[in-house]
């Protein structure tokens, strides 16, 4: 498990099978106590040929 702290109004991007290697699965659990957004932006080649993604957002509501 990794934690990470990010400064008001910044972002950051964790390339995550840089860190889990391709093909583990795994989660994120964010927190805070102000309000923020969340994105999950995923990036794949299917049978090296067909390039695809899906991108989830959450957020806070105030």
């Amino acid at each position: 498990m990794e934690n990470r702290t990010i400064a008001a109004r910044a972002r950051l991007t964790v390339s995550v099978d840089t860190i889990l290697g391709e093909g583990v699965d795994s989660s994120v659990f964010v927190e805070s106590d102000m309000p923020i957004v969340a994105e999950r932006p995923l990036y794949f080649l299917y049978h090296n040929m067909w390039p695809g993604g899906s991108d989830t957002i959450g957020a806070t509501y105030p």
